[in-house]
């Protein structure tokens, strides 16, 4: 009897043990943070159902499955701005709060609580804890430069809050993360704006020997590819280097201060090479820290880029490149041997690929083919009836090769493509003048092209 009793009373422990541990685990561990699981669960799905609406548009184009993908997530998109006002309002001056207001600002600016939620982003600012506001950021989705005016009034209060708390150990983190909401366009032609001028000049005289500071030094490199007036920050990036003692910042600096001077013209390109050589030497990859993955994937980089420029660098000949277009006919780039030439790499399923189409064509339509000529190199392998499609919906006038051959090799391989689109500018020789990964704005490659043109004159 009481072996039963001692039985049913340890079974009757264990039973409620199993109901209240994982209920005070919830409460304690998952319930606090449950509104942050929403908003990561929130910002997987917008990128999701935008990728398949993309998807649908490449591969049906505008058909009524397209229509029917983007009612969808313009319903979806509906209930998430009211949710995330919803989250902004009970939450309030929090990170999660504060986090809400910032996807309202970042995916719906036209909406009508848009102006609400970035008034509530900039009284959030000046709130915030320091460290708290680098949470923000640090979980913040950026990255359309046409959204520069909006965010420049947010990194102005950024700016003015680390001047007050200069001292703060999340300070300089908090100014390199708000560099990335003013980045300048990759291939702009004016001068970054005011605030991320500021940033720079805060981080050369306050910061360069602080921990966090690497976004800052990506975003001037531009991850590899950098952009001309990225060479205004070249001192910022060397006195980093110099006295900055943390790993991650070293390797993020040295990477972009090899990529701002490839920027540099033809005079610089040994240069670039040799500050290349060097970051491949000092970051072997091989040191276990926090942050192994980047520098092995800066690595990566650095040796597809070192490759390229061996082989393919500004003032360099042009490779032998022979295969076959689009419809199985020979072709060869020395054919167009005489004219200067924008080698364009370029696939359906490559969005910007897609959208640079229209600027090509203008480009053609502005210089005639006397002088001048596109050649393509297309990377539809998978399913090359799409190449053929685009070039009767898109009028492209100019032949393209098929990258892949029938031995396995490819064409994009023998340029050491690291991106899509990948443009080169030939000259009248063959010999390579300039080359832009993502489509550079038009003017500069109009201006570029009418250098070469009017130099064969």
């Amino acid at each position: 009897m009481l072996r039963s009793l001692f039985n049913h009373r340890v079974l009757t422990i264990a039973i409620v043990g199993l109901i209240v541990v994982p209920l005070v685990g919830y409460v304690v561990l998952i319930y606090p943070h449950r509104t942050s699981f929403e908003l990561n669960e929130l910002k997987r799905e917008y990128s999701q159902r935008r990728s398949e609406v993309s998807r649908v548009k490449q591969s049906q184009g505008n058909s009524p499955e397209l229509s029917r993908a983007k009612a969808e997530f313009d319903a979806w998109q509906d209930a998430a701005r009211e949710r995330c006002m919803q989250i902004a309002t009970t939450e309030g001056t929090t990170a999660e709060g504060t986090t809400a207001l910032l996807l309202v600002t970042r995916w719906w600016p036209e909406s009508s609580e848009a102006e609400e939620a970035h008034a509530q982003l900039l009284d959030a600012t000046d709130a915030l804890p320091m460290d708290v506001l680098g949470e923000v950021l640090n979980n913040a989705q950026v990255g359309k430069h046409d959204e520069l005016e909006t965010w420049r009034p947010f990194v102005a209060r950024i700016i003015t809050r680390v001047e007050r708390e200069p001292d703060h150990a999340d300070s300089a983190w908090v100014l390199s993360r708000a560099s990335i909401f003013v980045n300048p366009d990759q291939y702009s032609t004016t001068s970054p704006c005011k605030e991320f001028v500021a940033i720079g000049e805060l981080i050369l005289n306050r910061f360069s020997d602080r921990i966090g500071i690497q976004n800052f030094c990506e975003v001037v490199g531009g991850q590899g590819n950098a952009a001309q007036w990225g060479l205004d920050y070249e001192p910022h990036l060397r006195q980093i280097i110099e006295v900055n003692p943390d790993r991650f910042v070293r390797c993020t600096a040295k990477f972009s201060l090899a990529s701002i001077v490839r920027a540099g013209g033809i005079e610089r390109q040994a240069e670039a090479e040799k500050l290349f050589a060097e970051f491949l030497v000092e970051f072997d990859g091989q040191t276990e820290y926090h942050a192994q993955g980047v520098e092995m994937g800066n690595r990566k980089a650095a040796q597809r880029i070192l490759a390229g420029m061996r082989q393919h660098g500004l003032g360099k000949p042009a490779i032998e490149t022979v295969g076959v277009d689009l419809d199985g006919q020979p072709m060869a780039l020395a054919d167009y041997r005489g004219k200067v030439v924008v080698l364009s790499f370029w696939a359906t399923w490559c969005g910007p690929c897609m959208k640079a189409i229209p600027h090509e064509k203008e480009l053609l339509e502005y210089f005639g083919n006397e002088n001048f000529a596109i050649v393509g190199v297309n990377g539809d392998s998978q399913n090359p009836g799409r190449a053929h499609n685009a070039v009767q919906e898109h009028g492209i006038t100019w032949r393209s090769f098929q990258s892949k051959r029938a031995d396995g090799s490819s064409i994009d391989q023998d340029w050491h493509v690291g991106g899509w689109p990948t443009f080169y500018l030939l000259d009248s020789d063959g010999t390579i003048a300039n080359t832009w990964q993502g489509m550079p704005s038009p003017p500069l490659m109009r201006t570029a092209i009418a250098e070469l043109i009017d130099a064969d004159q």
